[in-house]
Order: structure tokens, then C-alpha cells, then sequence
């Protein structure tokens, strides 16, 4: 069945017709790669700033053949994955200089960033797709 340009009382309407509780539908993982209407500066898939980035992990092939949604990504959950490079930080003059004591690179800022867990998660396929 054809679900496109339903405003939200009809997305509840077919949800109860296929047997899902308003639970089940905001608990669904959203798939990379649905479309949709309205979003400007046009109609089309949409990001927001960690999964996009985590989009273009993927796209880069960094998580091989795993099964990713790129739209389930947090900020939390992107910063937690064990992508980044934590020998770059300790070879790096600038980043030594601002604090030697964080294992990322900050560089400007008047306040500190802390980031709980960064570097910290190993990707699995089906990653953050459930609550």
C-alpha cells in the first residue's frame, strides 16, 4: 500500500490497520534512504548532523558489510564508535598544548568538551536500532 503524503493522523490510521500500537510505530528504526516530503531546501532523504556523518562512514565502507541505519545514529552513539584516532591526538603540538590530559583534539572553545565513552564501541551490524 502506497503510504506516501500521510499527515499524521492518517500514519496512526494505517499503523492500527497493519496491527501496530503507536509504540511499535515510534519504536520502528528508520531505514536509510526513506524520502520524504517537505523538507527543505527540498523533498528528499534527511539527516541530521551524527547520522549524516555516520552516512558517510558508511559510505566510505567503514563498516564493511555490517547492516547499518545511518538515521538511528545519536551524537552520543557516533562519538562512542572506535573509528577515531587516538595517535593523532598524542602527536599533535596543538592539541598537547590546549589540554595534554583529553584523548581527542580540541583546539579552540572557551569551555571543554567532554565526551563519556568516546572511542569506546566496537560497530555491530543492527547498531542502535533498538531502544
Amino acid at each position: 500500500m502506497n503510504t506516501t503524503r500521510l499527515g499524521m493522523r492518517n500514519v496512526v490510521i494505517e499503523a492500527a490497520k497493519r496491527n501496530l500500537t503507536s509504540q511499535q510505530l515510534l519504536a520502528m528504526p528508520e531505514k536509510d534512504g526513506w524520502l520524504y516530503e517537505g523538507i527543505e531546501p527540498r523533498d528528499g532523504e534527511a539527516y541530521v548532523c551524527s547520522s549524516y556523518i555516520v552516512a558517510i562512514f558508511k559510505a566510505a565502507g567503514l563498516f564493511g558489510d555490517m547492516k547499518i541505519e545511518a538515521t538511528e545514529f545519536t551524537p552520543r552513539d557516533l562519538i562512542e564508535l572506535e573509528f577515531f584516532d587516538n595517535k593523532y591526538r598524542s602527536n599533535h603540538t596543538l592539541c598537547n598544548k590546549y589540554d595534554p590530559n583529553l584523548p581527542y583534539c580540541q583546539i579552540m572553545g572557551k569551555y571543554r568538551m567532554e565526551f563519556p565513552g568516546y572511542g569506546t564501541q566496537s560497530p555491530y551490524s543492527g547498531m542502535n536500532e533498538r531502544c
